[in-house]
């Protein structure tokens, strides 16, 4: 029997999504959900994904969001499916991601009474969305149609214009669940065909994400910051992508030194600062770091990776600014900040000249024509104090740069070699457009390995888990070719998320570390006590990962040497290499229809690299001396 009055409350509900700019749906198969998922399957703006895992599925959607920089759907019934997406959820909401999660729920007269698959849904993400939304059962009134849609766009349009962060619908349906499918295929089809006449030049909203601008008050403070002070460093992390050309003109402009996070996306724009810093993580780890003595710290976006640099950060006693995207509670870590100040930095060349303008003018009470040169001054002083201080730290960084090239040349083996000489080949062969890093030990190594380069970076950095990467980085490579690094325990926790590379295809290939078990713990107080170090924090599991390529349709090679890398890239013919003329191709038929047409449009390969893990720490540890003994001597 078709249910009316649902038939038109996911038709209102699913078109108003659609016009808040929610045009990709990742959706886990279940009978409370029936309606909503078919209504967002029929609707021919919506590009709908299929897991039946809804861990994995939700991580999924974290990662188509940070690779399209689109708001993502989730769909999944009610019970313990919803249960599921608490941990993607969880990284999504630190890491200010814009998810859209979609529970169905069973109607309030069956609740906490002992029905089946029947929990407490309402609020149960509430410490990580921005906005939680339990919508009532249909029943046929105007009024109820008219209040799904006005909540809808509320709370999306703040979600996508306004607020970093996922949203939470729990969506209440009572039997009976099928709807009329002729009927939304013409309502949708009819809708649709209006869109396109009406709309033909406008641009897709899920496409805009409207970054916040800082204030022209916060604008000039920063600068009048950064011009009373000598000894200027900028610190820039994640979030602040939009940023990235005005941080850089700062930096060229007053000389001031620049180091951005491996995920900050910095290190992949073509025209970087004069003034950039890389190896500030083995600045901050070595004895010279209380030499690095500042009187104004600006730290752009979230939090550093480098654990060595955020300890730095948290002893210094200069003033530091912390400019965040938006305005929502500040990612504060590591330290207390004199100021915090919010918005993109988003302005062109002419503009930000004229806000230095109205400092200098403010600050000396000079004529106009005077200020020009006082700003060329500024600019072209290069014996001053700001300009020594920023010529030391890169003097410094070339010395680690070197020492560290000398050291991976000279030992091999071990994981991090191995890794570098993997990717030295690898990159060289491949248009690789971007790399999803798991946590631990992998992204550590990348933060060593990936000075300048040419593809974006991500990581899920919110709680850095290690659940979930494999599914984010599928995710990320569905139309680009992609590389996942992970280790051994992170593949086994999110092997599901293979699935769907079987289902869909994908144009990511995975490297493998495998040291069996938890690499990281060695470099942890814990490992001294061997009595119970293996079982507790070792743990071995042992696990023939060849196994997971065939049963997901991955080819597989295995390294445990360098000469085995060397070999395999010197002899092999069945590399990935991907034609652009074939990847445009794919990408055209994608625009063209809504289901994803990758499968078996490419092999993927699993690389195993297998290593020993106190191997690996000894000379992880022996690096990081090398550097320390390295820079010893140089005057700072």
């Amino acid at each position: 029997m078709l249910n009316k009055h649902l038939t038109k409350y996911v038709e209102v509900f699913v078109q108003s999504i659609v016009d808040q700019g929610i045009k990709e749906v990742v959706i886990s198969p279940g009978s409370r959900s029936t309606p909503l998922a078919l209504a967002c399957e029929i609707h021919p703006l919506i590009r709908t994904w299929i897991h039946p895992d809804e861990r994995s599925a939700a991580f999924f959607a974290l990662g188509r969001s940070q690779g399209t920089s689109n708001a993502i759907g989730l769909i999944c019934t009610s019970g313990t499916a919803a249960s599921n997406y608490l941990p993607a959820i969880t990284e999504a909401g630190l890491m200010h991601r814009k998810l859209l999660i979609m529970t169905t729920d069973r109607p309030f007269e069956l609740t906490q009474i002992g029905a089946p698959q029947a929990i407490d849904q309402t609020y149960m993400y509430q410490n990580y969305v921005s906005q939680s939304v339990n919508f009532p059962v249909a029943d046929g009134s105007v009024e109820t149609l008219q209040g799904v849609q006005q909540k809808i766009y509320q709370t999306l349009s703040y979600m996508i214009d306004v607020s970093n962060g996922p949203v939470h619908y729990n969506i209440q349906f009572r039997e009976p669940l099928m709807v009329d499918i002729e009927y939304l295929e013409e309502r949708f089809k009819l809708n649709t065909a209006h869109e396109n006449n009406t709309n033909e030049n406008s641009t897709n909203k899920s496409k805009v994400m409207n970054s916040m601008q800082m204030t022209a008050d916060s604008m000039l403070y920063l600068i009048d910051s950064i011009m009373k002070h000598d000894k200027v460093l900028f610190i820039v992390g994640s979030m602040m992508e939009d940023s990235l050309d005005n941080i850089i003109k700062l930096s060229n402009d007053f000389h001031i030194p620049l180091m951005a996070d491996m995920l900050s996306h910095y290190r992949s724009i073509s025209n970087p600062s004069n003034f950039q810093v890389f190896e500030y993580d083995s600045i901050f780890k070595s004895s010279i770091k209380e030499q690095v003595k500042p009187d104004l710290i600006v730290k752009f976006g979230r939090p550093q990776l480098s654990k060595s640099t955020n300890l730095w950060l948290k002893a210094q006693s200069c003033k530091q600014l912390l400019i965040q995207p938006s305005h929502q509670l500040a990612d504060v870590f590591p330290n207390h900040f004199d100021q915090i100040l919010y918005g993109q930095l988003s302005l062109n060349t002419s503009d930000l000249d004229g806000l230095y303008s109205i400092v200098l003018n403010a600050n000396k009470g000079i004529e106009d024509k005077e200020v020009n040169k006082e700003i060329a001054d500024k600019k072209n002083e290069n014996t001053d104090i700001q300009h020594q201080f920023a010529q030391q730290l890169i003097n410094l960084d070339h010395t680690i740069t070197k020492l560290k090239d000398e050291f991976l040349a000279n030992y091999s083996n071990d994981e991090l070699n191995l890794l570098n000489k993997f990717l030295s080949t690898y990159l060289s062969e491949r248009n690789l457009m971007t790399l999803t890093i798991g946590n631990s030990m992998p992204i550590r190594y990348l933060d060593l390995l990936t000075n300048e380069h040419t593809y974006k970076i991500y990581s899920n950095r919110g709680a850095n888990g290690i659940d979930g990467i494999i599914s984010t980085g599928l995710a990320i490579g569905m139309e680009e070719p992609s590389l996942l690094i992970v280790g051994d325990l992170t593949f086994y926790h999110d092997s599901n998320g293979l699935l769907m590379h079987k289902l869909y295809g994908s144009q990511t290939d995975i490297v493998l570390l495998n040291n069996n078990g938890g690499g990281i713990f060695h470099h942890l107080p814990q490992s001294k006590d061997e009595r119970y170090f293996e079982r507790l924090f070792g743990t071995p599991m042992d696990l023939d990962f060849e196994h997971y390529a065939k049963l997901y349709h991955f080819n597989y090679v295995s390294f445990e040497t360098a000469d085995d890398i060397k070999k395999y890239f010197t002899t092999s013919q069945s590399t990935s290499k991907l034609s652009v003329d074939l990847d445009n191709k794919i990408m055209d038929q994608n625009k063209q229809n809504k289901q994803n047409t990758l499968k078996g449009q490419y092999e993927r390969t699993i690389f195993e690299i297998k290593t020993n893990r106190q191997y690996n720490t000894e000379m992880f540890k022996l690096l990081n001396e090398n550097i320390n003994k390295g820079i010893q001597h140089v005057e700072f």
